[in-house]
């Protein structure tokens, strides 16, 4: 994981930003086939909710992002999350009384991920240089960097759509989120998913001993038990 830094990149960065977008257009548009390479002429995938979101970025020490995501913050335009559960209006009421954010542009590309695989047969054994290990380190990497900006500015809770191998990948990293509704289509068959921030420090924690992680940003200090002054999703 010492390859990489992760960190928000910020909206005057924007060497930075143009490189998450040319990412995001690999992953979104060639790779997944979710959006017309039609749309984005100029190969970068933009859209309304960047003006509206922090980004951030897994950048390696050449200086290429491999990995990204973003929040979406409450503003002037409905997330995609409220969008799409306004005919739940008790869930509805939860979200817009809440300090929250959207997890939301998840990308990692498979061009990273065979760049690794190449590499791995010109290292040692164990090394844990493998596509998997990559995939792990670099996803953990960008929603820790999250989670902590998260909690420094006040954000209690974390909303996403994601499929369920996205799911999966996260919760092997201790960031646990839970079902708030039945699956929809939207960028792929996905299902709306909540998470409390306060849930991702101790497994930060338990990761960063047991991999033996160093990196420049810092651990907040103990968190205070708030889990009664925030209702349960």
């Amino acid at each position: 994981m010492h390859n990489y830094i992760f960190r928000r990149v910020s909206p005057w960065e924007k060497d930075l930003l143009e490189k998450i977008y040319r990412l995001r257009f690999q992953v979104y548009v060639r790779e997944r086939e979710f959006l017309s390479a039609a749309m984005y002429p100029d190969g970068r995938e933009r859209d309304e909710f960047d003006a509206q979101s922090i980004h951030f970025a897994a950048i390696t020490t050449a200086g290429e992002v491999v990995g990204s995501l973003r929040l979406i913050l409450p503003g002037r335009r409905q997330m995609p999350i409220e969008r799409n559960i306004l005919g739940n209006r008790a869930l509805y009421q939860r979200i817009v009384d809440d300090d929250y954010a959207e997890v939301s542009r998840f990308a990692i590309s498979k061009q990273f991920l065979q760049d690794c695989r190449r590499s791995q047969l010109n290292t040692v054994p164990g090394t844990g240089n493998s596509p998997i290990n990559k995939l792990r380190e670099v996803s953990f990497g960008i929603c820790k960097s999250a989670a902590l900006h998260s909690w420094n500015i006040g954000i209690r809770h974390w909303y996403a759509f994601m499929e369920k191998s996205l799911w999966r990948l996260l919760a092997q990293n201790g960031f646990t989120f839970n079902a708030i509704g039945e699956p929809i289509e939207y960028y792929g068959q996905v299902t709306p998913f909540t998470a409390k921030v306060e849930t991702f420090h101790q497994p930060i924690h338990t990761y960063q001993q047991r991999h033996e992680i160093c990196n420049s940003i810092p651990m907040p200090d103990p968190i205070p038990d708030v889990s009664k002054e925030l209702e349960t999703v």
